[in-house]
């Protein structure tokens, strides 16, 4: 009767053994992998409908798979722990977290495999932030030039833009993805600053051009986005 017992649990361990072992990690340590081969593996294991988290160390790459298709994390994260890039994927849609933001620098070898493969389809935003399951961006996103809240892919609410450098050039009101209300923008070109009012994306109404290194102000008269009139009023800061 015990030798029963026990010989079923025996098989029991065993059996969850090789379960938790067969949807586990799979780590590549293949030192002839290159950006090709990589490619032809991913699709291999698409083909055979196959279930793992999958392992590239070498590329700093994983995926996961359930059944043939993209289930969790795709991602590609540095020796240096930074991540280039993380998706997230619900039976192969992007779904969840996402951010691809390592583009203020060129993405060095090994790393860069991913835009040399038919996956860089997956590289649809640039950013960080939340994509809904109708793909769409949802929530707060940082972005290369700005940062803000989406509803269903559009902006909505307050968002600041700057450029490349991060210096802040823009803050304002978006709403169902078009500018309105006050704005405040910055033209270090011309080396002034101007505020006003937006409506459905076009200036309108009275703005106001502030020079930097002055205390002296113009205001402009806009309509339709078109500069109408020049109010010849060039007044000190109040």
């Amino acid at each position: 009767m015990n030798s029963n017992i026990y010989r079923c649990k025996f098989l029991f361990i065993f059996f969850v053994c090789v379960t938790l072992l067969s949807c586990g990690e799979k780590i590549i340590y293949d030192k002839l992998l290159n950006v090709l081969k990589i490619q032809e593996n991913v699709d291999n294991k698409i083909k055979k409908k196959e279930t793992g988290i999958f392992s590239y160390p070498k590329f700093g790459f994983s995926f996961s798979l359930k059944k043939g298709k993209f289930n969790g994390p795709f991602k590609i994260i540095t020796q240096n722990n930074d991540t280039i890039l993380y998706i997230n994927f619900v039976n192969d849609k992007i779904n969840g977290y996402y951010q691809f933001i390592d583009y203020r620098q060129k993405i060095m070898y090994p790393y860069n495999f991913i835009f040399t493969t038919k996956y860089n389809k997956f590289i649809k935003f640039y950013g960080k932030g939340y994509v809904s399951s109708e793909e769409k961006k949802e929530g707060y996103w940082i972005e290369l030039l700005g940062r803000g809240s989406y509803i269903s892919g559009k902006k909505e609410g307050y968002w600041e833009e700057w450029d490349i450098e991060g210096y802040i050039l823009k803050k304002g009101m978006y709403v169902n993805n078009q500018k309105e209300k006050l704005w405040k923008e910055d033209i270090p070109f011309f080396n002034i600053y101007t505020e006003g009012i937006y409506i459905n994306n076009k200036k309108e109404g009275i703005w106001i051009e502030r020079d930097k290194d002055t205390t002296y102000k113009l205001e402009l008269l806009y309509l339709n986005d078109r500069i109408k009139d020049t109010l010849n009023k060039i007044l000190p800061y109040p």
